[in-house]
This record gives structure tokens, sequence and C-alpha cells, in this order.
């Protein structure tokens, strides 16, 4: 580690592009070396200083590939999207609530049934700002679907969505089965539930919604949405 620097860090990154990893990934690993150079640094006093002050990749921002119009209509439509138990019913409120209303997956998963009520739902813990986003007809509906279809009581402090345990869902299963549902509707792959939220943000930008709007609604700063007026 004492003498991983900027060298270590071009090749791997090449590396690692060879290999088709995505840049998000690529981050997401040399945060990791970082945080171990740091541990390094202050517990056996060994010097990490190359790695510290190397460039890391950069991480390209930018809206990704959302859905269109129709891939949007096939997948939160209860009938088309061939739905027949409350497994199904509850992967379509997630995928309603982040289409419809902006809520990350990790914001989705972090849900109890109490933040949910008198049609909005209030997002507590999240890594944007906590705020209440109104519910359309569509996300409503297919919420109440849900909590009238699902096996298992409830409470008010329990999590909203859960799995085949009765256990709080989490945000790896829900790329999971976003992966399949779009596989099975014969939607194409590549994007993950996210693309949901970031097509939000572009439909409110093409419709000319000020960005602290749209901001307010996703939770992000308003210079943080130029990317959706590009």
């Amino acid at each position: 580690m004492a003498s991983f620097g900027q060298v270590e860090v071009d090749l791997t990154t090449s590396i690692w592009v060879g290999e088709g990893v995505s840049r998000q990934t690529i981050s997401r690993r040399f945060s990791a070396i970082r945080c171990l150079a740091r541990y390094l640094v202050i517990t056996k006093r060994l010097t990490c200083a190359p790695v510290l002050a190397a460039r890391l990749p950069r991480l390209c921002r930018h809206p990704g590939r959302t859905f269109s119009n129709s891939e949007m209509t096939t997948l939160l439509d209860e009938h088309l999207s061939d739905i027949t138990d409350w497994i199904g019913l509850c992967d379509l409120a997630i995928f309603a609530l982040q289409g419809d209303a902006g809520l990350s997956a990790a914001e989705v998963a972090s849900l109890n049934r109490e933040d949910t009520d008198n049609g909005a739902v209030t997002i507590k813990r999240s890594c944007f700002t906590p705020r209440t986003v109104i519910l359309s007809a569509t996300s409503k509906s297919a919420v109440d679907r849900y909590l009238r279809w699902v096996p298992m009581q409830i409470g008010p402090s329990e999590p909203l969505f859960i799995n085949e345990r009765g256990a709080r869902i989490s945000v790896r299963t829900i790329q999971t089965r976003f992966r399949e549902r779009l596989k099975h509707l014969g939607i194409p792959t590549g994007r993950g539930p996210s693309a949901l939220r970031r097509g939000m943000g572009s439909r409110l930008a093409e419709h000319r919604h000020p960005p602290r709007n749209i901001a307010a609604v996703l939770g992000l700063s308003p210079l943080s949405v130029a990317r959706y007026f590009n």
C-alpha cells in the first residue's frame, strides 16, 4: 500500500476499464482503497502519501439513459406488467414511487408504514435532503394495492416494503427484481432503478419546472439539477 501511487492508479484504472467495469464501480473501489490507506496511516503509522495524493479517474456526472413513455407505461401498469402476486405488487409500488415521486432505491427501502399517509410520502432517512413528496394517483394506487394484498400485518413503525421473510427489503433486492422485471417485459436492460428517478427529473425539466422545484422533489440542491436541462 505504501508504494501504491499515481502510476499504479492509472494502470489499475486501465485494466478495470478494459474489463468493462463501470466508472461508478471504479470510483467506489478507489474510495475503499483510500479508506484503507487512511486506516493504515492512523493505526499502523504506515506512509501512504502516494495513494492519498493520487488523482483518481473522474466520475462522469450525467443523467444517463431514462425510459420512454411507452416503457414507463408498460413497467408501471399492473395489467400490462402481468402481475399475479403480492411480491409483484410490492415491486410495482416501489417502481411507481421511484418513477412518480423521485425516490431512490435506498429511500424506498428505508420507508416505514407511518411514512405514507394522506397521499404523501415522507422521506426521513436519506443521503439526500429529507422531504415530503405528494404522490400521484398512479403511485398512491400502487402502494394501496400492495398494502391490501401483502399477507403480513405491517405496523406503523415497521418497514413498509418487506421481502418473503417479512424483513425490510434491501436495495440489492430492489435492483435485482428491477432487472428481472425488465427482462420479463422485454424492455431493454442496462439500466437500474435509478433510471426511474433520473427520468422524473428529466420530465420535470422538459415541462419547464424551475430548478428549485425539481431540487425540492428530488432532495437535491438547485445547482445539482442543472444536468437535467442539458
